[in-house]
């Protein structure tokens, strides 16, 4: 309205000095909506814990199967959000380290998905059609296809976990820049805050563990997920670890091995070890490292070891951690790594492995759930040293 009272001033000062013949045209500014995207918060539930509600899975909501390319460029340069709870691979083929998702903060979650050049220190926050952003769960890289692998458990709705079942698989293609929903046969269902690895001479991802939301009760299966067949498959040996949820998990390729630190109950704290070949779990009561969740564990090629940073303890303080351990499978030991600095004690990190690099990555997490950090920082497996390298 204001705009047409200024157009017919405009006309009528113009008639009365020259006349008025055509207005030129008033460009209309468009203003677009960004949607705050949803968080995820989750809270870690006492292996011991009693849970009483039931809750049912929803019908997983068909997504289009084939995603197309992005339009848009990925913004290089950028710096990294603060995050915590976020998945990170390293893709070895692009030599690029992938990160989904995450929460900023209570009230705001991140459906991005980036990538990381080790050598460069740079950022590319990425800009696929697609993306599972309506899941919470773990993600693993699957070097024989050359996919990044996620596994959607819970649903995430408006920023908070809503404790329903997701049941879907995604794959990510870094050279296409694309997410596709895989509508993968015999999904597990709904698993709150399950493993996930890659077995590579089995060329299968490995899954155990999470807090089922049909069942109401910690998971004991194990599961495995071949991307060639599309297909998973209950493995179903005869003995299972304890269930448990957001413990350390990874693939020791030195023993051909899933290894997984889990915590039945205070004072019962057990290395498990699982051989996809035999289909079997051992157990290998340990001693140390100090009991924790919310840590992660990377196996390391060069000196044959499995590295186990940070994570809190498992209780309602949730104290952070800032140790770092190896662990030989050969002998079946752990020493601590002693460096002289290094990262602040924290959870809801993510550590990855660049074999090109020969380098550990340590991404983001805070020392609480409320607050995170966007630090990168870079661990010498050789000469046991951390390097900041982010922020810039």
């Amino acid at each position: 309205m204001k705009t047409t009272m200024i157009c017919l001033a405009l006309c009528l000062s113009l008639l009365l000095s020259a006349g008025c013949t055509s207005a030129p045209a008033i460009p209309t500014a468009t203003i677009t909506d960004t949607p705050i995207p949803p968080t995820l918060t989750v809270t870690p539930i006492p292996p011991n814990a009693t849970i009483t509600e039931t809750l049912m899975p929803p019908t997983p909501t068909e997504v289009q199967a084939t995603a197309t390319a992005a339009t848009s460029q990925p913004s290089q340069g950028v710096q990294f959000t603060k995050v915590g709870y976020h998945d990170a691979v390293y893709d070895i083929k692009a030599d690029r380290v992938i990160v989904f998702g995450g929460e900023i903060d209570p009230d705001h979650g991140s459906h991005d998905t980036w990538s990381y050049d080790i050598t460069a220190n740079t950022w590319v926050k990425m800009s696929p059609a697609l993306c599972p952003c309506g899941g919470e769960g773990p993600m693993a890289y699957d070097s024989a296809s050359d996919r990044t692998i996620f596994y959607a458990g819970n649903s995430v709705t408006d920023g908070i976990s809503s404790l329903t079942a997701a049941n879907q698989t995604w794959a990510y293609d870094y050279n296409t820049d694309t997410w596709i929903d895989l509508h993968a046969i015999g999904t597990p269902s709904g698993l709150l805050g399950a493993r996930m690895v890659y077995d590579t001479k089995a060329d299968r991802m490995i899954l155990f563990g999470g807090l089922s939301m049909t069942l109401d009760s910690y998971h004991e299966e194990i599961w495995a997920y071949d991307f060639t067949t599309n297909k998973w498959t209950n493995m179903q040996p005869n003995t299972n670890p304890p269930g448990a949820n957001f413990f350390q998990m990874d693939y020791d390729a030195a023993s051909d091995r899933v290894l997984a630190l889990i915590i039945a109950d205070v004072g019962d704290y057990t290395m498990w070890a699982y051989d996809f070949k035999t289909n079997t779990w051992t157990a290998l009561p340990v001693k140390e490292p100090a009991w924790r969740v919310y840590g992660d564990m990377v196996y390391v090629p060069t000196v044959k070891l499995d590295f186990v940073f940070g994570g809190v303890t498992p209780d309602s303080v949730e104290t952070p951690l800032d140790d770092m351990w190896t662990y030989d499978s050969v002998s079946n030991t752990w020493e601590q790594v002693p460096f002289a600095s290094g990262p602040s004690a924290r959870g809801w990190a993510t550590l990855t492995y660049s074999d090109k690099a020969d380098r550990l990555v340590l991404i983001g997490g805070g020392t609480d759930r409320y607050s995170f950090t966007n630090e990168v920082w870079i661990f010498d497996p050789n000469a046991k040293t951390w390097t900041q390298v982010g922020p810039k």
